[in-house]
């Protein structure tokens, strides 16, 4: 069942709407907007990372968590936009876990459409200048601590 609804596209549609109806209600105030990703673990057969990355299967992930420690998975990275005023996602996008870095400017003008985004609020994760470059392209800021090496 659930294959068959990501085929057809019909989750994605139904999550648009939902975004959208928010919107119109003015539930979803869109100003301050919190990006974040979460692993999501996959019971598939691994393969070769070259064939992961062209498929967009299940892949190897890591990340450091709020303490530093460095955690692995075996799935899919799921990126959110969630609107800090009604604690409403406003965006979704999920990757296999090697594809992280190329999700977060999507998620960007993906959230600010529709809406008056003031501030972008990401981890330390994303202080990489696309990101940064990302929120100025839709006259927002980002705040997203600094990575200090």
């Amino acid at each position: 069942m659930f294959a068959e609804l990501a085929s057809k596209g019909l989750a994605k549609r139904l999550f648009e709407d939902f975004v959208l109806q928010c919107k119109k209600e003015g539930i979803i105030d869109g100003s301050h907007v919190a990006i974040d990703s979460a692993a999501i673990h996959a019971y598939e057969m691994k393969q070769p990372k070259r064939k992961s990355e062209r498929t967009g299967n299940a892949n190897w992930g890591a990340k450091f968590d709020s303490f530093g420690n460095k955690v692995k998975w075996f799935g899919y990275k799921l990126h959110l936009a969630v609107d800090t005023a009604s604690a409403t996602d406003g965006a979704l996008r999920h990757a296999s876990s090697c594809q992280r870095r190329r999700y977060g400017s999507v998620t960007h003008r993906k959230v600010a459409a529709g809406t008056k985004v003031k501030f972008f609020i990401l981890d330390a994760g994303y202080d990489q200048l696309k990101n940064y470059d990302a929120a100025r392209n839709v006259k927002a800021q980002a705040i997203i601590p600094m990575v200090i090496t």
